[in-house]
C-alpha cells in the first residue's frame, strides 16, 4: 500500500494522522490535536514526503492513549501492575499499549521526568492529549501490530481503569555524588545496591551479559569506591574479580578490566589530584562518619558525553576496539538542537544588561513547554528545568513569568524557580551545596541551571585557576548524574579591540562543553558604542529590519540579541554557519510577546522539502553537506 492508502485507512478510523521524518513531525501539527486531516492535505502529503513514516497524534481527537514501554524493565513493570491492552505495537526495543482516551484530558508524562503522578521508570512513557506516536506502515518496518483473536479497535481498555500506585516505583539506584566540592557526599554502596538490584530480577542472583544490567559501568564503579576504601596494587585487582564473580554470569574480558582498573586511576587524578603526594602515591582515606545528608537520584540515569577510555601502552584503537568505542559511548539525547543535551555541561555569558537571563529563560521555558524556539532551535518534546537565580529580584521574575505563561501557555510543572526568598544559601560552604543538592533531589529536573556563578559563589577569586575547581568539581558531579547543566556568567568590558571575554581564568571552562555568547544588537550604532553591544547595520544585513519583515503583523520589535557559539566540544553541521539574530516583539492589541528569529539549517531543510525541493536541491540550496541533510531527514544513504 501507498503512504497515502496507509494514512486514508487510519483516518477512517477516526484517527488523525501526519507525516514524520526522522521521528519528528514534517508539517505543522497541533491543529490537527482538534480536527482530523483532510483527504486533500493528505494527498499532499503523500506527494512531497513519499517517503516519510506514518504518525499518530494521541487524545481525545483521535480517541487513544498510548502506553510506551520502551525496555524490559518497563515491560516487566506494566505487567507487575496487571495492566495488559488487547491491543499493542510491537517495536524493536518493547511495545506500545494501545488504551480507549476517557474524554478527560491525559497529560504526558516521560519516565525520566516522573513528576509527582507517574512512575521514575526509564523507558516508560504515556502519550495522552498533546503527543504523537510512530503507527505500523510500509515506511516503518519495525512496528508491527499485536492484536489479541477477535479482538479490533473498539475493544480497547478504557484508560481510566490505570491507576497510579503511590509507592510503587523502581530505581536505578544512581547516587548524584557531591563529595569533595565542599561538603564529602556518601557514596551508595555499590556492592550492596548490585547485590539488591540481581537479587531482585534473577533467580540465581547473578546477572547475564547484556540486557542492560550495566556490568561494565559496575565494575567500574565498584573498582573506584575500593580505591576510596584504600584498595591498592593486587589487593585491588582481586577485589575485582571477586565483585565479578559473584555477580556476573560471565566477567570481563581480560582486556576490558585491566582498561577499567587503568581508567578508575586516571579518573581518580584527574578528578582529586590533591589526593596524591608529590610522589604520585594516593594518601586519600574515606573519613569514618557520614555527612547530615544522602542525596539519592535513583531515577536518573548518568550520561557522560565524554571518551574515557584507558589502553594498554603504546596500543592504538583499531577498528576491533568498535565495541568498546561503541559501550563508552551513547547517542546524544537533545533538549533543545542542536546545543543542549544531556549530560552536558553549558556556560552563557555576555555583558550585564546584554539580556543572558531573559534570553535563557525563553529558550527554557520553550523547552518546559514543548514548543520550538522560533526557527532557531527544535525542541524534541517537554523537559523538567530547575532554574537557580540567584541574580535576579522576585519583581523581575514575576514580569518574565507573567509574560512568558500569557504568550507560550503553561509548562504544567515543569519550570520550576528558585529565588533567595525560598531560603537563602550559597555554594561556598558546605550548608549551602546541602541545601542546594536537596533541593535537586526535590525537582528531578532535565535541565539544572545556575544564574549566576558570580552571585552563587560570592567571593570567587575568579582569576586564580584554583579557585575554580570546586566550582568546576560541583558541575562534573551534575553532568556524571545524567543532568544536562547551564551557568551564567559576566564578560570583562569591551576593550579598544572589541567585545570582552568571559570574565576570570580561563580554568572556568575546563569542563564545560558548549559556550554561548549573548550580545544585544542596537538599532543605531552610537548606542551600541556606549553599551558595548552590535549596531544592527554592522550584519550584512540590518538585523533589525530583517526581523521586521517577518514578525507577527500587529507587533512591534522590542530587544534584539545576537547568539554565538565559543567553545563547543561537539560542533556538527546543524550549528549555525551565521550568526543566531533573536527578536522579542510585542503585540499592540493584547501584549503578549512573540519570538522571532533567523532560521537554523534543520529549519531550512524541512521548509525546502515543504516546498517541493529534494534533498540533493536542498544540499546545494543551503551549502550543506548531502550527508548532513540526510541526516536531518532520517534517510539511510
Amino acid at each position: 500500500m501507498s503512504w497515502l492508502d496507509e494514512a486514508l485507512e487510519y483516518r477512517d478510523r477516526g484517527w488523525a494522522v501526519i507525516p514524520l521524518i526522522e521521528k519528528r513531525p514534517a508539517v505543522k501539527w497541533r491543529a490537527y490535536q482538534s480536527r482530523l486531516p483532510t483527504e486533500e492535505e493528505l494527498e499532499g502529503w503523500a506527494e512531497v514526503f513519499p517517503n516519510a513514516q506514518l504518525g499518530l497524534i494521541t487524545g481525545q481527537q483521535s480517541g487513544v492513549v498510548v502506553l510506551d514501554c520502551d525496555n524490559d524493565e518497563a515491560i516487566e513493570f506494566v505487567a507487575e501492575l496487571g495492566y495488559c491492552s488487547p491491543i499493542q505495537v510491537k517495536t524493536k526495543r518493547g511495545v506500545h499499549q494501545y488504551f480507549r482516551h476517557p474524554g478527560e484530558r491525559v497529560q504526558n508524562h516521560q519516565g525520566g521526568n516522573p513528576g509527582a503522578h507517574w512512575y521514575a521508570v526509564d523507558g516508560l512513557d504515556l502519550r495522552g492529549d498533546g503527543g504523537y506516536v510512530r503507527v505500523p506502515s510500509s515506511n516503518s518496518p519495525d512496528l508491527a501490530w499485536q492484536i489479541q483473536p477477535h479482538v479490533d479497535f473498539a475493544d480497547q481498555s478504557e484508560w481510566p481503569e490505570w491507576a497510579y500506585v503511590q509507592g510503587k516505583q523502581e530505581y536505578k539506584g544512581v547516587a548524584l555524588d557531591l563529595s569533595g566540592v565542599t561538603p564529602l557526599g556518601y557514596r551508595t554502596d555499590v556492592w550492596a545496591e548490585t547485590a539488591a538490584y540481581a537479587q531482585g530480577k534473577y533467580p540465581t542472583g547473578k546477572l547475564p551479559t547484556g540486557g542492560g544490567n550495566g556490568r561494565n559501568d559496575r565494575v567500574f564503579k565498584y573498582l573506584s569506591q575500593c580505591i576510596l576504601k584504600g584498595f591498592r596494587g593486587e589487593a585491588l585487582e582481586a577485589e575485582g574479580r571477586r565483585f565479578m564473580e559473584t555477580f556476573f554470569d560471565e566477567p570481563l574480558e581480560e582486556y576490558y578490566y585491566q582498561a577499567s582498573l587503568k581508567s578508575a586511576w586516571a579518573l581518580e587524578l584527574r578528578n582529586h589530584p590533591e589526593r596524591f603526594d608529590a610522589q604520585g602515591n594516593y594518601i586519600y582515606s574515606l573519613p569514618d562518619e557520614k555527612p547530615d545528608f544522602d542525596i539519592d537520584l535513583s531515577d536518573v540515569e548518568p550520561e557522560s558525553l565524554e571518551i574515557d577510555i584507558a589502553r594498554e601502552p603504546y596500543r592504538p584503537l583499531t577498528d576491533d576496539d568498535l565495541e568498546l568505542l561503541k559501550a563508552k559511548t551513547k547517542e546524544l539525547q537533545y533538549l533543545v538542537r542542536p546545543w543542549l543535551t544531556k549530560g552536558s555541561i553549558t556556560q552563557v555569558y555576555g555583558y550585564t544588561g546584554h539580556g543572558k537571563s531573559t534570553m535563557l529563560y525563553r529558550i527554557l521555558y520553550h523547552l518546559c513547554v514543548g514548543r520550538d524556539f522560533g526557527r532557531l532551535f527544535q525542541i524534541e518534546r517537554p523537559a523538567k528545568v530547575l532554574y537557580f537565580d540567584w541574580e535576579n529580584s522576585p519583581h523581575t521574575m514575576v514580569n518574565h513569568i507573567e509574560t512568558m505563561r500569557s504568550s507560550y501557555g503553561r509548562t504544567n510543572g515543569n519550570f520550576n524557580l528558585w529565588l533567595p526568598p525560598l531560603g537563602d544559601f550559597n555554594l561556598t560552604s558546605m550548608e549551602g551545596v546541602t541545601e542546594f543538592a536537596k533541593w535537586v533531589k526535590a525537582a528531578m529536573p532535565d535541565v539544572v541551571v545556575i544564574d549566576t556563578v558570580r552571585s552563587a559563589m560570592g567571593g570567587l577569586q575568579e582569576n586564580d585557576a584554583a579557585a575554580w575547581a570546586p566550582f568546576n568539581l560541583l558541575l562534573t558531579k551534575l553532568r556524571s548524574a545524567g543532568f544536562a547543566v547551564i551557568w551564567l556568567h559576566h564578560a570583562n568590558k569591551p576593550t579598544q579591540f572589541g567585545l570582552g571575554r568571559e570574565a576570570g581564568s580561563s580554568n572556568q571552562l575546563t569542563v564545560t562543553e558548549t559556550q554561548i555568547r549573548v550580545t544585544q544588537v542596537f538599532e543605531d550604532a552610537k548606542t551600541a558604542k556606549e553599551k558595548g553591544g552590535k549596531a544592527a547595520d554592522s550584519f550584512s544585513t540590518n538585523v533589525w529590519d530583517a526581523l521586521d519583515a517577518i514578525k507577527p503583523p500587529h507587533t512591534r520589535l522590542k530587544f534584539v540579541c545576537e547568539l554565538s557559539y565559543g567553545k563547543t566540544r561537539n560542533m556538527t553541521d546543524e550549528y549555525m554557519q551565521g550568526p543566531m539574530v533573536v527578536g522579542l516583539a510585542r503585540s499592540d492589541f493584547d501584549g503578549r510577546e512573540y519570538i522571532v528569529t533567523n532560521s537554523s539549517p534543520r529549519f531550512n531543510v524541512y521548509r525546502l522539502l515543504n516546498d517541493g525541493h529534494s534533498a540533493q536541491d536542498a544540499s546545494r540550496m543551503l551549502g550543506l553537506p548531502l550527508r548532513t541533510v540526510n541526516d536531518i531527514l532520517g534517510i539511510e544513504e
